[in-house]
């Protein structure tokens, strides 16, 4: 994936690096961009679950 400008620009197994790039090596995991976890719950509930 080529990301500039924060804005994914490109995807494929052979791109070619840009002059000036980084590259992240996330072997063994799933990339998902743009893909918010909703199922958190968040702020479900006004008091501490912990307590």
């Amino acid at each position: 994936m080529l990301v500039q400008g924060g804005r994914i620009t490109e995807v494929g197994p052979s791109l070619a690096m840009p002059a000036g790039g980084a590259e992240i090596v996330l072997s063994g995991t799933t990339l998902l961009p743009g893909l918010i976890e909703g199922h958190s719950h968040l702020l479900l509930h006004p008091y501490n679950e912990t307590s």
